[in-house]
């Protein structure tokens, strides 16, 4: 197909130059980043010799580690260290940490994220993972060098819990104390300017790059749109009318994972094969086509499931559509002929023809947009409200199902994020639904307990919850299955 050569030759083209781009602005960006952390260094360097300036030991320590960075014979032979110096090592290490944390007691916050930063870089702690990380509890040295070094700068209350034992100042955090206190000093001054210079350089040209793969994703939904069309008997020529005369169609193709679509032009029609798939936490992976409808901007739409999440017995793959053709139309409905690789099903949607294009209760593009904003907010909004934000479970040791018998690590952790587990969006109408998935107890007997909420949310961007069912990870075990999808809600609310 010459239209499709075309698209792909320019989207080709396209992503050559934007590689071009991306490289180019990478060696700015790179430049900057070399001129950053030789003045970082420098910056920490002048700070610590205010603060705590030369001693006996620390020449020592100093001295010892060139010579293992140079793996000088003296001290690492044949790839391992010469006895002793391991001992020697952390016995300086330990004595030019008090002496430090002694020193620096009166340096701002800003100015010990510098020294701590400094001493992670010159080796004068062992840390993992670099300044500011670590784990507890945990047998890693560096992770407990770490932690002390955080604890004799005090600045342990900066250090924010990851999960799975993990605490860690956040790079933004170090970043901005870091940076204040760059803009106070004139450090490589004349490299400081010219490196400012290529980040700004780089960072126009990251706008270009940006602005051209948004180019790229159009043409590459537009080749998405003529694949699909490819399989059925709508001509290529036909297209580009299609896409005229029926945006809200081509709008939901390029949004699913369509298969398969076809059209008739003279009614207004429009059929897609949309390919599904839903996890409900325990089993496996459910499979379905939704088969979806759409005439004079509105739609109509049906699931069929051929894969079953639970049992092999319950699969049923003449379901498995992966053509459809447009067989009758009237006023009132569209019937279609659906067909798997082993049979066919003749299937009739109610779908009445608009007598008037105010019929339709389509949003425009600004009204779109505008919901699309409030949607986005009641989605967090949601998420923020099912999270137990300040509930905490026992951490047992190599697993995440709770259970009589099995160790925990003697500490609390946060319940699970709630979060978006299936979703259903008709933005041309302001119409949405959601199924929520939050953890809302936990049991040593039961492992932990979850809810999934259904809701819609309407067109001034509203939530109504329409759905609840709740399962711990024993029930799922045991064979219970959560099955709520948001089609079927939004399938409800529009009856």
């Amino acid at each position: 197909m010459t239209k499709i050569n075309d698209l792909e030759k320019i989207l080709a083209d396209s992503q050559k130059s934007i590689e071009k781009m991306e490289q180019e602005a990478n060696n700015l960006s790179q430049e900057y980043e070399n001129y950053a952390s030789k003045a970082q260094e420098e910056l920490g360097k002048q700070i610590f010799e205010k603060y705590v300036g030369k001693n006996e030991n620390l020449e020592k320590l100093e001295e010892l580690e060139s010579k293992i960075t140079a793996r000088s014979e003296e001290v690492v032979k044949d790839g391992y260290y010469v006895k002793g110096v391991p001992e020697k090592r952390r016995a300086l290490r330990s004595a030019v940490q008090e002496d430090i944390f002694k020193k620096v007691a009166k340096a701002t916050d800003e100015e010990k994220m510098a020294i701590g930063t400094y001493m992670a870089h010159k080796n004068l702690i062992s840390t993992c993972n670099g300044f500011g990380y670590y784990k507890n509890p945990t047998s890693c040295g560096g992770c407990q060098s770490g932690e002390r070094l955080l604890d004799g700068l005090n600045l342990k209350k900066y250090a924010k819990f990851e999960g799975d034992r993990v605490y860690k100042i956040p790079k933004e955090v170090k970043e901005e104390a870091i940076n204040a206190l760059m803009e106070k000093t004139n450090i490589m001054k004349d490299a400081k300017k010219d490196a400012k210079e290529k980040q700004v350089q780089s960072k126009e040209i990251m706008k270009t790059v940006e602005s051209e793969k948004k180019k790229c994703e159009e043409i590459a939904k537009k080749l998405q749109v003529y694949g699909v069309f490819s399989k059925s008997d709508v001509k290529d020529e036909d297209i580009e009318t299609i896409e005229e005369k029926m945006p809200s169609f081509i709008k939901a193709m390029k949004k699913k994972n369509v298969t398969f679509a076809t059209a008739d032009l003279k009614n207004n029609v429009g059929v897609m094969l949309i390919d599904e798939s839903h996890y409900y936490g325990s089993g496996g992976c459910e499979y379905g086509v939704t088969v979806k409808v759409m005439r004079d901007g509105d739609s109509e739409q049906e699931y069929f499931k051929w894969r079953d999440a639970y049992s092999s017995g319950n699969d049923n793959k003449s379901l498995y559509f992966n053509k459809a053709k447009i067989v009758k139309i009237t006023d009132k409905s569209v019937t279609l002929e659906l067909k798997s690789n082993t049979s066919s099903k003749t299937e009739t949607f109610e779908l009445a023809k608009s007598k008037s294009k105010n019929l339709t209760g389509i949003l425009n593009e600004h009204e779109q947009e505008k919901w699309q904003t409030e949607y986005d907010q009641t989605k967090k909004n949601l998420l923020k409200q099912h999270y137990m934000s300040n509930a905490t479970q026992a951490d047992y040791i190599g697993t995440n199902y709770l259970t009589h018998g099995v160790p925990t690590t003697g500490k609390q952790v946060p319940y699970d994020q709630s979060q978006i587990v299936d979703e259903q969006v008709d933005s041309e109408k302001g119409l949405a639904a959601i199924v929520i998935k939050s953890q809302i107890d936990a049991a040593a007997d039961s492992g932990k307990q979850y809810a999934w909420t259904g809701y819609l949310i309407d067109k001034n961007g509203k939530a109504r919850q329409v759905y609840s069912d709740n399962a711990s990870q024993m029930d799922l075990k045991d064979g219970k299955r959560i099955e709520v999808k948001a089609s079927d809600l939004l399938k409800e609310k529009k009856k």
